[in-house]
C-alpha cells in the first residue's frame, strides 16, 4: 500500500490547490502512480493561514466524495506551525491516528520549540517533523538531532529529496540511521517542483503506521 501523508490538495484553504478542479487532476495522477491513500494536510496556525479545525473539517466534508471519485482514499490532517500561542483545539491529527505533522521557521531554532514539543506530547500527540531537509537549524546540530530522535519525534522527508538522496548528505545520514519514518510529496500545485510518490518497494516501506481501514 502506498500512502502520501503530506499534501496540500484540500482546495481553497492555504497556498495549495485553489479549487477542486485543480485538486482532481493531482489525485488522478496519484492514482496512476500507484498511490492508494492521500492525507490532506492544510496549514494550521501558519502566519499566513489561520485555519480553524471547524472550517477545515467543513471544507473536507463538502469535497470528500468528489475527491475520492478518483479512486484514491483520502483522510484529513493538518500541518501545524508551532508558535507559543498555538490553540490546540485547531490541531487535526492525521486521520484517526494520534500523529501530528509539525513545522516551524526554517533558519533559526525557535526558543519555544522544545517546550512546544513537550506540551504536544503531554497532550497525547505523536509528532512528525515535516520536511526535515529544510531546517537549517537541525542540519548543523547533531546533539539536537539525537535529542529529537531519543524523545520520539519522527522525521518526514519530501519525496523529491528522497529521490536525490545521493546528493544530500544529511538525508543520506538520516536514512542510514533509520531516522526517516515518513515520506510525503508535500505537493501544492501541478508543476510546483515537488514530485508525487511513485509505487515501488523502496518507498512502500514508509508511512505504514498511517494505513487506515
Amino acid at each position: 500500500m502506498l500512502i502520501d501523508m503530506h499534501t496540500h490538495f484540500l482546495p481553497g484553504v492555504d497556498d495549495g490547490c485553489e479549487t477542486i478542479e485543480e485538486s482532481l487532476p493531482l489525485l488522478n495522477k496519484c492514482k496512476l502512480r500507484g498511490v492508494d491513500i492521500v492525507y490532506l494536510t492544510p496549514h494550521v496556525n501558519h502566519p499566513n493561514y489561520k485555519n480553524t479545525k471547524a472550517h477545515l473539517v467543513k471544507v473536507y466534508e463538502s469535497v470528500k466524495s468528489t475527491l475520492e471519485s478518483t479512486g484514491v482514499k483520502t483522510y484529513l490532517g493538518s500541518e501545524v506551525y508551532l508558535t507559543p500561542d498555538l490553540d490546540f483545539k485547531d490541531i487535526i491529527p492525521l486521520g484517526n491516528t494520534s500523529y501530528v505533522l509539525i513545522e516551524t521557521v526554517l533558519d533559526i531554532l525557535p526558543v519555544y520549540f522544545l517546550d512546544m514539543l513537550f506540551k504536544l506530547q503531554l497532550a497525547g500527540y505523536r509528532l512528525i517533523l515535516a520536511h526535515v531537509e529544510r531546517f537549517a537549524w537541525l542540519q548543523k546540530d547533531i546533539n539536537l538531532q539525537n535529542y529529537l530522535k531519543d524523545h520520539g519525534v519522527k522525521f518526514q522527508v519530501n519525496y523529491v529529496t528522497f529521490l536525490e538522496v545521493k546528493r544530500n548528505s544529511i538525508i543520506k545520514k538520516y536514512l542510514s540511521n533509520g531516522w526517516i519514518e515518513f515520506v510525503g510529496s508535500d505537493a501544492h500545485h501541478d508543476g510546483d517542483g515537488r514530485v508525487l510518490l511513485q509505487k515501488d518497494k523502496e518507498i512502500e516501506r514508509f508511512n505504514k503506521d498511517l494505513a487506515m481501514a
